[in-house]
C-alpha cells in the first residue's frame, strides 16, 4: 500500500499539473493571497487544501470571507473561483477591467497574461477574503 500524500505535496502536485503557460499566472496569485491575507490581522494565517483537485486558500480562524480556488476552466482559461453564494463578484463586477471574463457569480476567467498584483485582482482578494468582517 503506498504511503498516504501530505496535503502540501497534494497541492504542490495539483500547481504542477496545470499548463506550464498558466502555472506562473496562478503561482503568483497564491503568493499574492498569502501576502494580502497577512496584511490585515483580521484574517489570520491562510490554509491551503484541495477542493475539487484545486487550490483553495482561506483565512483560520473566523469565517472572514470565502475560500478561494485557484484553477483551469474547461477552455483552459486560469481562473478564481469563489462560492457562487458569496456576493464577492457581483460586488466588484462593474468595477472589473474588461480582459477579466465573469463567469456568473462564481469565477474570474484570467487572460495569461494578467499580472497577479493587478489592482482588479488585488480588490478582489481583499475582498473575498474580508467581506464578512
Amino acid at each position: 500500500m503506498p504511503a498516504p500524500i501530505s496535503p502540501a505535496n497534494a497541492i504542490t502536485s495539483a500547481f504542477d499539473a496545470m499548463p506550464d503557460e498558466l502555472r506562473p499566472l496562478l503561482l503568483d496569485l497564491r503568493a499574492r493571497i498569502h501576502s494580502i491575507a497577512s496584511e490585515d490581522p483580521r484574517l489570520g494565517h491562510v490554509i491551503e487544501t484541495l477542493k475539487w483537485g484545486q487550490p483553495s486558500l482561506t483565512t483560520a480562524g473566523r469565517k472572514a470571507g470565502t475560500p478561494i480556488r485557484l484553477g483551469v476552466t474547461k477552455d483552459g482559461q486560469a481562473a478564481i473561483f469563489v462560492h457562487c453564494q458569496s456576493p464577492v463578484i457581483p460586488r466588484l463586477a462593474a468595477h472589473l477591467p474588461p480582459e477579466i471574463k465573469l463567469d456568473g457569480t462564481r469565477a474570474l476567467h484570467l487572460p495569461s497574461n494578467m499580472q497577479a498584483d493587478h489592482p482588479a485582482l488585488t480588490d478582489f482578494i481583499r475582498t473575498a477574503l474580508s467581506y464578512r468582517l
